[in-house]
């Protein structure tokens, strides 16, 4: 019978709980793309985990290659082969950890900077605004909660030079049966030069309980 080397048995758990945490993060990226947003509180949706899955794969990636990479060098006898392998092994893991990295700060960039959650009187909804105003682009997705930190996309809406209303409260929302009215301020220039606020309105059709 065959007796794995420890450092091989270590090395595989790791790269094994670095795989599945990618793939939480893409399965993650996956429901949000096709309209499903989990928001547990706090300032932490979707885009935040996504984040904490790919810094957590990183750590278990760079103890893989760490425990990996050296027995892989031992398997030569030559000098040359055994540098070079390890060599190759060190670039693959730079190769790796920096795309993590550069993945992970993309999506904590653009996931946006915060979330507003709006209840209704009665409770029977409950919208989640998405904001990610960045720049001179101002983007607010609207989402109506589903079930407990599940949020289904309704809709979005667009603001200029990046201004955000709503993490300030320059908004209202009137609650029909079918839909709720958002309306929020505009930061926008004019033709004159001035800069200047100017009413918005979005019509938010709402989900069936």
């Amino acid at each position: 019978m065959t007796i794995l080397p420890p450092r091989l048995i270590t090395g595989a758990n790791l790269l094994v709980q670095a795989a599945s945490l990618m793939a939480l993060a893409y399965l993650l990226r996956v429901l949000q793309d096709s309209g499903t947003l989990f928001y547990l509180g706090a300032g932490i949706g979707t885009g935040q985990l996504i984040v904490v899955a790919l810094a957590a794969a990183w750590c278990f990636f760079l103890g893989a290659s760490w425990t990996l990479v050296p027995w892989f060098s031992s398997l030569f006898s030559h000098v040359f082969l055994r540098r070079a392998a390890g060599v190759l092994g060190g670039v693959i893991t730079c190769a790796w950890l920096l795309l993590l990295a550069g993945y992970g700060f993309l999506t904590l960039v653009f996931s946006g900077p915060g979330y507003q959650r709006i209840s209704a009187p009665a409770g029977e909804h409950t919208l989640l605004i998405n904001n990610q105003s960045i720049l001179l682009i101002g983007s607010h997705a609207v989402y109506e909660q589903v079930q407990g930190p599940v949020y289904e996309y309704r809709d979005q809406m667009l603001t200029d030079d990046g201004y955000d209303p709503f993490s300030g409260g320059a908004f209202s929302v009137q609650w029909g049966e079918k839909t709720a009215t958002i309306s929020f301020a505009v930061y926008s220039q004019g033709e004159d030069g001035n800069a200047g606020d100017r009413s918005g309105r979005a019509v938010i059709p709402l989900g069936t309980r």
